[in-house]
Order: structure tokens, then C-alpha cells, then sequence
């Protein structure tokens, strides 16, 4: 599958809407406590991409906006297009990010404060995110405030509206 550390891509052309859309109702069946909203164009995001890889970056966001949220809140989930990016943005309203750990969020095995909290994982969730999404050329970031929460965002090339 990895050769010679690039990751191989499955890409075909696909709806990243429709994926948000879908991704986001599996969360909502599965965790009363929170809110979601799901804010997408009307006419979806076409891009050219690995569907399954892909929905492994979208799940991992919408889980940990989730993860990080316990006392539960909105999570809003935001895709857009901006000329030929189409971007997304995954906001919660959880514990946030300690400005001293924000370096190191996708750095395999980071946990931050995590573990003290009992919040479960390994940490490898938004390495392996960053690099599904750097293998299709397109960018990951996040911002966050402490107690106040945060968004991660991705972007990839998306097809031109022709």
C-alpha cells in the first residue's frame, strides 16, 4: 500500500458534500450529547479524490470534534468552494487546544493533554490525516482556543466549475 512512503490514491471524481453530509449523520446517530450542523453548497463540492482515504480524514475530524467536546455542544461541519479549492471546516465548542501543544497536534502519537483526561486513542489520527491529505496535494490546519475550542480545516484542488 505504502511504497517507498508515498501513499497510493484511489482517485475518481466524487462529491465531497455528500460525503460530509454522510459522514457527519453516522456521528449524529451515535452521540446524543452533541449537536451537528452540516453547512455545504447546495449544488456539492466535485472533486477528484480517494473517496475511502478521504472519508478516513473527515470521520477522524468529526470524531475528535466529538472526543474533545464531552460535555457535548454544537459541532458544525462547513464545505465550501473558494475558485478551485474546495475547502472544509470542523468546529466544536470543546476543551480546545493549550497553546504550548499546538506544534505538535500532527505529530504521530501526540496526545496532549488527552490521556490525563481519559479520553481514549493513540494519537495517530491526525498524522495519518495530514498525510492523506498532502497526498492529494491540498493542505490541513487547524486554530483553537482553550476552553473555547477549535476548527480544523483541510482543503484540496477541486475541479473547476466549467
Amino acid at each position: 500500500d505504502e511504497e517507498g512512503g508515498r501513499m497510493e490514491l484511489e482517485a475518481a471524481e466524487f462529491d465531497l458534500a455528500g460525503l460530509l453530509r454522510r459522514e457527519v449523520q453516522i456521528a449524529a446517530d451515535g452521540t446524543p450529547d452533541h449537536q451537528f450542523v452540516v453547512d455545504v453548497p447546495p449544488d456539492g463540492l466535485a472533486l477528484v479524490g480517494d473517496q475511502h482515504r478521504l472519508r478516513q480524514v473527515v470521520s477522524n475530524l468529526v470524531a475528535n470534534a466529538v472526543k474533545y467536546s464531552p460535555a457535548g455542544g454544537v459541532v458544525k461541519v462547513t464545505g465550501e468552494r473558494d475558485a478551485n479549492v474546495a475547502r472544509v471546516f470542523v468546529e466544536d465548542e470543546g476543551l480546545g487546544i493549550p497553546e504550548e501543544h499546538q506544534s505538535r497536534v500532527f505529530s504521530k502519537f501526540f496526545r496532549g493533554e488527552a490521556r490525563a483526561s481519559g479520553i481514549p486513542g493513540v494519537g495517530l489520527g491526525l498524522a495519518v490525516a495530514r498525510e492523506i491529505v498532502e497526498a492529494h496535494g491540498g493542505r490541513i490546519g487547524f486554530t483553537s482556543v482553550e476552553n473555547e475550542g477549535s476548527t480544523f480545516w483541510f482543503e484540496l484542488p477541486a475541479l473547476s466549475e466549467e
